[in-house]
């Protein structure tokens, strides 16, 4: 690092924490938040199974789910679970694992009649819609 001008984005405060505190690479009188990941469920085109909530998730027996088991989203699905507290009912839900955002996202759209919803950070919007973006414009192959 060159000491002056250095940026550290990353996609989780405790990544920050961890940059922070076990590595020193980050200047706690100058760490600055500059933005939060909200957490959705997202569900295929046209919404087949009319879901409208969390509780969907947890209550419809014909509902099932992919989680992220790796990266910034490992949690996701237990912390919005758990604070509805619905995480045993969710839990049954849940027939595919993914290694990190793109992957589950992936997984989710091949899924088609497979899997119905899933939970993610709205941030991955910002993925699929550079994904989209270079196969209209014919860019790198997805």
């Amino acid at each position: 690092m060159a000491g002056e001008g250095d940026i550290v984005c990353v996609g989780a405060e405790y990544t920050m924490d961890d940059l922070q505190e076990e590595h020193g690479l980050i200047v706690p009188d100058i760490r600055i938040t500059v933005g939060y990941r909200h957490s959705v469920i997202i569900v295929g085109k046209g919404n087949s199974k009319s879901v409208r909530g969390i509780e969907d998730l947890a209550e419809r027996n014909d509902i099932r789910i992919p989680i992220c088991r790796e990266a910034y989203q490992r949690e996701l699905w237990d912390d919005v679970a758990s604070k509805a507290m619905l995480t045993d009912r969710i839990r049954k839900k849940i027939v595919e694992y993914g290694t990190g955002c793109l992957d589950t996202y992936q997984r989710w759209r091949r899924s088609v009649g497979r899997i119905d919803a899933t939970i993610m950070f709205i941030l991955l919007r910002i993925v699929i819609s550079v994904l989209i973006f270079r196969k209209i414009i014919g860019g790198a192959p997805i």
